[in-house]
């Protein structure tokens, strides 16, 4: 259960990341209460996808829950919209590659961060301050 919730956390951060990117760059179509209520909705199933352990289809889930919040949610083209959902995913993939160095060259398997909290804990930082010093 402790991984579990660490892993949530994770998203928490991301999601948090994502919302603050989001909010800097363009102007919001809608109320916030439904602002949240998508973007939580869309963390929740995102955080779902991921526990299936399929990279492509996590992949694909990030950059299109993405591009469709962006295009409900935000004043921007569609190809915007593709772009920005597309940015998203590789800060994320930037950010996993560097917690895979990170790992193994402290003598762990990368897998071993779903396992172990210290590692957990590790990945959390490193995604969510990658993500940050990216998006600024």
């Amino acid at each position: 259960m402790e991984k579990i919730i660490c892993y949530a956390l994770v998203y928490v951060a991301e999601g948090l990341i994502a919302w603050f990117y989001l909010d800097y760059i363009f102007l919001r179509k809608r109320r916030q209460s439904k602002h949240i209520i998508e973007f939580v909705l869309s963390y929740m199933l995102l955080f779902g996808i991921s526990q299936l352990d399929n990279a492509p289809l996590n992949g694909l889930c990030f950059t299109s829950l993405h591009w469709l919040l962006i295009n409900r949610n935000y004043h921007c083209g569609k190809k915007t919209a593709v772009i920005h959902a597309g940015l998203l995913c590789v800060f994320v993939m930037i950010a996993e590659v560097m917690i895979s160095i990170i790992i193994t060259s402290m003598g762990y398997g990368f897998a071993e961060y779903r396992h172990n909290s210290v590692i957990m804990v590790l990945f959390g930082v490193i995604i969510s301050k990658n993500m940050k010093v990216n998006i600024i």
